[in-house]
């Protein structure tokens, strides 16, 4: 009994070892690379105004106030937002714009810095640098 459980032992230990050293199957050279799957959050729904690392706790935003593009100057975003806790925050933000067909204009964004004081509001500003310019969004980050 016990030479028949050390020759099934010898066994599976060759078996296994002859897959250890490339005997058995090859890898599968012909897959595909990963891809991204569908976004589900439809076309144009995206959020102009996005929070990021847990800002959305901590600040509401007003309604913006959109000017332009017109033949005297590009457009130019107003947004007012404000801090809910009784904290200060320093955050960072930048404005991006890109064309009615999503032309992105703004190729390296600068993000600029805001303190803002406990409870109270401040207002976001920026200028399109291209009259082509007619969508935009902000980006708003803790610092």
């Amino acid at each position: 009994m016990r030479s028949r459980i050390w020759k099934f032992g010898a066994m599976l230990l060759v078996a296994g070892s002859t897959g250890l050293l490339g005997c058995g199957p090859g890898p599968d050279n012909v897959m595909a690379p990963n891809t991204a799957a569908p976004d589900p959050l439809p076309e144009g729904a995206y959020p102009e105004i996005v929070l990021l690392n847990g800002l959305e706790h901590v600040v509401v935003k007003e309604k913006p106030t959109v000017t332009g593009p017109t033949s005297e100057g590009p457009l130019n975003v107003r947004v007012p937002i404000r801090s809910v806790t009784d904290e200060w925050l320093r955050i960072e933000y930048r404005f991006m714009y890109s064309t009615a067909d999503g032309e992105q204009l703004t190729t390296d964004p600068i993000w600029h810095q805001q303190q803002i004081a406990p409870r109270t509001r401040v207002f976001l500003q920026s200028n399109a640098l291209s009259q082509r310019a007619t969508k935009w969004q902000l980006e708003i980050r803790g610092h």
